[in-house]
């Protein structure tokens, strides 16, 4: 029935079990100085013994700036010392036959509420050694992947936006000028892990706000990635947060009850038709079924999933087995974000584990 979502798919050197992806999900289960925990390594071997075939582990600090983490409890490659931990934790992905990636990311805009035209010349360009250096250290801890995060209110993301970026050099003014920062990050990156290595781009393909990219510009960034040497373009889309919580940028980006359940496929659709290259698409996908259909009308290559692989890990197998039906779905209340946001480790109100054979039962974790 799932015959789309459970084929394989060959990106590159990159082959992946099936087309199923979880997408980066923030936990705070790392310790504060940015260091996996059991807890951590854990919830991502569920994830993986659960069916899927590509897990994006969360976003991962790259900066070593003190300052410059934006989030408490965020995981951290911003030095050798964190490689071997995240080897370990790479090792338990793998155990389970799925592949691994990690999602790099710079929140010090944000952190030091500063914005792209705050920054000198050096400064950004040492932000691209910054995530350089951390696919490195993600390639020696096995990933089989990286994703840099240049969505959504963060460094990169507002480079890339209309509305974040107000610079008037090389580095904003013109879509040339803010996607240069991006495709240094990728070119630097590309010399130093070689040209085997998969890189990914997460990007937003709409930001869903007043002065911000539309999917028209989202495409022509997306074209400008895939020239620098992106492999992959994951596509998210809105959460800017420059009008305060609850706007409706934010609420694209984590759609809640009031979305209809794939509100932002339309986005990945709409960038596949002009790019050659894989797209995974994300954003309230909460069955199998939609994930088939999406498939079947090659409106992405991927389709991700954060919050229903979270409510139910087994989400993939049980569907594969034809267990559709036992799928504890997802109310996309958005409870998980509002804790992570709370800095405490998340959980969700339908949080489950299976166990003595399929039974289900609550868990505190």
């Amino acid at each position: 029935m799932f015959d789309k979502t459970f084929s394989p798919i060959s990106i590159g050197t990159l082959t992946l079990p099936n087309r199923i992806v979880f997408a980066p999900f923030e936990t705070n289960y790392a310790t504060k100085e940015g260091y996996p925990t059991e807890r951590q390594v854990d919830f991502y071997g569920k994830i993986a013994e659960g069916g899927t075939g590509l897990i994006i582990v969360q976003a991962t600090n790259v900066n070593p700036e003190p300052k410059a983490k934006g989030t408490l409890y965020i995981p951290c490659l911003h030095h050798d010392r964190f490689v071997e931990p995240f080897a370990q934790l790479v090792d338990r992905i793998h155990s389970q036959g799925a592949k691994a990636a990690v999602e790099l990311v710079d929140k010090s805009l944000r952190a030091t509420q500063k914005k792209p035209a705050d920054l000198t010349v050096d400064e950004i360009e040492r932000i691209a050694d910054y995530f350089a250096d951390g696919a490195v250290r993600g390639q020696k801890a096995g990933f089989d992947a990286v994703d840099f995060h240049m969505a959504h209110s963060y460094t990169v993301g507002d480079f890339l936006s209309r509305r974040g970026n107000n610079r008037h050099d090389e580095y904003g003014r013109t879509l040339e000028g803010r996607t240069k920062l991006s495709v240094s990050i990728l070119k630097k990156t590309r010399e130093k892990v070689g040209k085997d290595f998969t890189l990914m781009c997460r990007i937003s393909g709409d930001e869903f706000i007043m002065g911000g990219n539309t999917l028209l510009h989202g495409t022509a960034i997306a074209q400008k990635l895939i020239e620098g040497g992106a492999d992959i373009i994951d596509v998210s889309a809105g959460l800017r947060r420059d009008d305060g919580p609850g706007t409706y940028s934010i609420l694209r980006g984590v759609p809640t009850t009031e979305f209809p359940d794939g509100c932002n496929v339309h986005v990945a659709e709409g960038i596949k038709k002009a790019i050659k290259a894989p797209v995974i698409t994300v954003g309230k996908i909460r069955t199998p079924q939609l994930v088939e259909e999406i498939l079947q009308a090659e409106k992405a290559d991927l389709v991700a999933m954060a919050r229903p692989l979270f409510t139910d890990p087994l989400f993939p197998r049980k569907a594969r087995e034809g267990r559709w039906e036992e799928i504890i779905s997802c109310l996309s209340c958005n409870y998980c974000q509002r804790v992570q946001q709370s800095d405490k480790p998340v959980e969700c109100v339908q949080r489950t584990t299976m166990k003595d054979g399929g039974k289900v039962t609550r868990t505190e974790d």
